[in-house]
């Protein structure tokens, strides 16, 4: 048996995560995000339970259609209907699925609920706080060393030892995979040599990752919205969410499938001095400018609109640029 971490993949822009900071929580206070922040830093602490008064909320994001793994709170898993289907028997028992509605199709929160005392806390290499602190659980652990006979019948669950982070077995592995889902990344954490650090391992993975995801980031295209006074004022940055929103969803139909061309997707937005700027990224500028522009020149915008194409990333001070007034 081996015992693996899961996240989604964070660093590949196809696979954008969903935003549940913009949902208004179930619990009648904060976010929805705020409410899977479910526990003090004590060892005593429990899953909060959330079925019971759970609400099909909407939510929003640049996740595409076609991926299977997003997440909240940055490691609660957010599954597709077709992963559900895959994985429901090793999901169900383990914790509660919650249905959320996206422009991509309803997504299910899955809230974990099985804590785990299989971790040896002896034999593992655990960073807990030191004396006198308030927080009892842990910092991260290094290195991990669980009890075989105590992992029977784990799929999917966390330690009590270090409360956000999501376990899932190999046979849960297995099962992903042999269905083909994807948005998926899992770094195995047991068993591994002594004293090896699965962190590292999964830093050289990233890695063999970078020069296919430096690709698809390689160029830039950015979008100003003049504002009426230096300082953007509340309902000016609520209008430019709005569109960077819309702009979201506009980028998002145009990769129905895992296999169509990547062209791109919003990487930030900030206030300037008299604008508020949304930043783009893909493969190829011009078929961003290409695509966005018809769209910004029927935005309802009180200021002019400008863009900026860069022949390359808008970090970079050397490469060259084109501005262009839209309206």
């Amino acid at each position: 048996m081996e015992v693996l971490v899961q996240t989604m993949i964070l660093d590949d822009p196809r696979f954008e995560a969903l935003d549940f900071n913009h949902a208004p929580s179930v619990l009648g206070s904060g976010t929805l995000d705020d409410d899977f922040n479910d526990a003090e830093g004590k060892l005593s602490w429990q899953p909060r339970r959330l079925a019971s008064v759970w609400k099909p909320v909407r939510v929003v994001g640049a996740i595409r259609s076609y991926v299977d793994l997003s997440n909240i709170s940055m490691f609660h898993p957010v599954y597709s209907e077709r992963a559900v289907d895959v994985l429901r028997d090793l999901l169900e028992p383990n914790g509660e699925l919650l249905p959320v509605i996206t422009d991509a199709g309803v997504y299910y929160v899955f809230n974990v609920l099985h804590v785990s005392d299989a971790l040896d806390r002896e034999r593992s290499t655990i960073a807990f706080p030191g004396p006198g602190s308030p927080k009892e659980t842990a910092f991260g652990i290094d290195y991990y060393v669980f009890s075989f006979g105590k992992l029977a019948g784990h799929a999917i669950f966390r330690v009590r030892e270090c409360r956000p982070q999501v376990y899932v077995t190999d046979e849960y592995k297995r099962r992903v995979e042999a269905a083909g889902l994807n948005g998926f990344c899992f770094n195995k954490v047991w068993p591994l040599p002594e004293g090896e650090d699965w962190r590292r391992l999964a830093a050289r993975e990233r890695r063999l990752r970078e020069k296919e995801i430096t690709r698809l980031n390689g160029q830039s295209f950015s979008i100003l919205l003049e504002t009426a006074a230096a300082t953007p004022s509340d309902a000016e940055i609520a209008q430019g969410y709005v569109l960077m929103e819309q702009l979201i969803s506009l980028l998002a139909q145009t990769q129905p499938s895992q296999h169509d061309p990547y062209l791109g997707g919003v990487e930030a937005a900030n206030e300037g001095k008299k604008r508020l700027e949304i930043h783009l990224s893909g493969p190829d500028s011009s078929q961003l400018q290409a695509l966005v522009q018809p769209w910004l020149a029927t935005i309802d915008w009180p200021g002019h609109v400008r863009t900026v194409c860069w022949q390359g990333h808008r970090d970079d001070t050397k490469v060259a640029k084109t501005k262009t007034n839209i309206k």
